[in-house]
């Protein structure tokens, strides 16, 4: 409806930790991503990091399916897959896993929101987002032991901090990808889709796609006596 219109960003907002009253920006996303992004840096000291048995498997079974046409594409994965998995069973510094990670989830949003994208192009978007999912748990499984290992050196806060900090960026490349930022207002229906496909979505975010999802009167534009959101 044509007054929750305004209504819809409001709680996805306060879930950012940002000023439910000022429009959306990117600057204001870059500001959230820059707190988020503050246990890296921690991370970034920590060393060389190794593969897991777990981190391989999950690698190497990204290989996609090979289309007709697509032999370029399936050459680009298998490309990923090797250097990912060569360069950490070498070793590969903390620092780098982390702007790896940055990498591949950039170049996968990029092919994903591009509207000419195929199939083959997709599976490589697949491939990257993959990679960057197995060093994300390699990294939480490396945390995890040396907080066993060192049950006072902070690697449990650490851990914890890193893990908002990984929800927090994710939900701010939602909130970008589902506004307009000519109006400063989110559009319910891509949100819908998006937590249809990512389950990992939480709070607020997951809450709002779901209505929007299942009734969807409520996101179009007509009129009503009140904005149901501000209840």
């Amino acid at each position: 409806s044509a007054q929750n219109r305004t209504k819809w960003s409001i709680p996805l907002k306060r879930e950012l930790d940002m000023d439910v009253d000022t429009p959306i920006s990117m600057e204001r996303l870059e500001q959230v991503r820059n707190s988020a992004a503050e246990p890296n840096s921690r991370i970034a000291q920590i060393g060389s990091m190794f593969a897991d048995d777990a981190a391989m498997a999950e690698i190497r079974a990204l290989q996609p399916e090979r289309l007709i046409g697509g032999k370029a594409e399936a050459n680009k994965s298998a490309m990923l897959i090797n250097e990912a998995t060569e360069g950490l069973r070498q070793g590969m510094p903390a620092s780098r896993v982390l702007d790896n990670i940055s990498t591949l989830r950039r170049e996968a949003r990029n092919i994903y929101k591009r509207d000419d994208a195929g199939r083959p192009d997709l599976a490589v978007a697949d491939t990257n987002m993959g990679i960057a999912n197995a060093l994300e748990g390699l990294i939480e499984r490396h945390l995890e032991t040396s907080a066993k290992n060192n049950p006072g050196g902070g690697f449990d806060r650490l851990l914890n901090d890193y893990r908002e900090g990984r929800r927090k960026m994710a939900k701010s490349y939602v909130l970008e990808d589902i506004t307009d930022f000519n109006t400063g207002l989110i559009d319910p229906n891509k949100l819908a889709k998006m937590t249809a496909k990512d389950n990992a979505l939480t709070g607020s975010f997951q809450e709002l796609g779901n209505v929007a999802g299942n009734f969807p009167q409520f996101s179009m534009m007509h009129p009503v006596q009140r904005g149901w959101l501000e209840e």
